[in-house]
């Protein structure tokens, strides 16, 4: 993977996960996760235009032909069966697709992997999230596979009834997924361990405890104590690295939850309220509206 260094200017725009989906118009996506390939060209051509941060995380898998991807001062050449990987926060620029050029990007934020039920024991899965990785060669069979599950990924959410068991089917293979691709890089790269720094490894245990109390715990200060942190230090220590604070991203972790549990049209809004430790239904929808702009009701009603 070939990379120079160059020149960037101040004033980089940053873009939501909601917002860059708009910018795709239309695209199918799921609560937190889209894939994009080179079928979306017309779609992208809005992101090509110029350099931009945003919240997310973004794996490239480049198919066939080449890529040019700028991340912050550095082009980075992306050839045939190789990943490219995008942390949040990185200033990013896309050029355009050629004629030929295949590739698989998966889109995904902090949210999406807390809610994701990854385990604590699991901790080093995410080493992948650090800067310090940008990205990596495969073998051509360990590409193929990889790329028929962030396939098979892509036809499930797309294809979904939005029932909460085929939500945790899409989880299943998003994790399926990423240990997938850990487990070929430390098979490959055995002499080469990823460091994260300290300030990615405190935002990678938020993310864990997150999974573990988001439905009963909103308060940055529980999870700063619970890591012996200020919630000050956590809260910027947080947007630094994902460009999201911690109770924003709390915020977007009981929200999804609340979304799997109103597809769920048996059970009422006092009980997902109760579920989710509001102190009543009234609380609950005044959170949910803060925080998508439409009622839970509304939302059941769309969905």
């Amino acid at each position: 993977m070939k990379n120079t260094t160059v020149a960037t200017g101040a004033g980089i725009p940053y873009h939501t996960f909601a917002e860059l989906l708009s910018m795709l118009e239309g695209l199918q996506h799921t609560e937190g996760l889209f894939i994009v390939t080179e079928e979306d060209d017309i779609r992208m051509r809005n992101l090509v235009q110029y350099p931009f941060r945003s919240d997310h995380f973004i794996i490239i898998m480049q198919v066939e032909g080449s890529s040019q991807v700028r991340i912050n001062t550095t082009d980075f050449h992306i050839h045939e069966k190789q990943v490219l990987l995008i942390p949040p926060t990185a200033v990013r620029q896309f050029q355009e697709v050629e004629p030929g050029n295949r590739f698989a990007g998966l889109v995904f934020t902090a949210g999406f992997v807390a809610r994701s039920g990854i385990s604590k024991k699991d901790a080093e899965m995410l080493d992948f999230f650090s800067a310090s990785l940008p990205g990596f060669d495969l073998k051509p069979a360990e590409f193929d596979r990889l790329l028929s599950m962030l396939m098979l990924l892509r036809e499930k959410y797309t294809s979904t009834d939005g029932l909460p068991a085929d939500q945790q089917v899409i989880f299943y293979l998003f994790l399926a997924f990423l240990y997938e691709l850990r487990s070929v890089y430390m098979r490959n790269n055995s002499d080469k361990k990823i460091q994260l720094t300290r300030k990615e490894d405190i935002t990678m245990r938020f993310i864990k405890l997150l999974n573990d109390f988001c439905r009963e715990e909103r308060s940055v200060l529980f999870y700063a104590a619970q890591m012996n942190v200020t919630p000050r230090y956590l809260t910027q220590t947080v947007k630094e690295v994902t460009g999201r604070s911690a109770g924003e991203l709390i915020d977007e972790m009981v929200i999804m939850e609340a979304k799997l549990l109103l597809n769920d049209i048996s059970v009422s809004l006092a009980q997902i309220a109760e579920q989710l430790y509001f102190s009543d239904q009234f609380f609950f929808s005044k959170f949910f509206k803060r925080n998508t702009g439409i009622t839970p009701s509304e939302y059941r009603k769309l969905s």
